[in-house]
């Protein structure tokens, strides 16, 4: 792991769930900073059925070891990106599959 190369402050977005009132339970993020690395983006093309060719960006995002889950959220700027992957198999550092919100 290059330390180094962590120079992105991100904003980890994990998902409480508030009180039931009767109409279920509201849905906060709570923040966590942390430095992160992003790496070269991932383009996979695949045929959905029944439609055209589709093609998925991923961002990688690399930062030090710490517990995520599927369902969390990273915050850079205005840009917002979903966890889809979560990778700790190198000692010291979790590696964050995640592709971008669009709002």
């Amino acid at each position: 792991m290059n330390i180094g190369k962590m120079d992105k402050r991100v904003k980890l977005l994990r998902p409480t769930l508030g009180e039931d009132t009767g109409f279920g339970a509201t849905a906060t993020w709570e923040e966590i900073e942390v430095w992160a690395e992003f790496t070269r983006p991932r383009f996979n093309s695949g045929a959905l059925v029944g439609s055209g060719d589709a093609t998925v960006i991923t961002q990688g995002i690399r930062i030090r070891r710490r517990a995520v889950d599927k369902g969390w959220k990273v915050r850079y700027g205005n840009t917002e990106y979903q966890v889809l992957h979560v990778d700790e198999s190198v000692p010291g550092e979790t590696m964050l599959t995640t592709t971008e919100v669009l709002t």
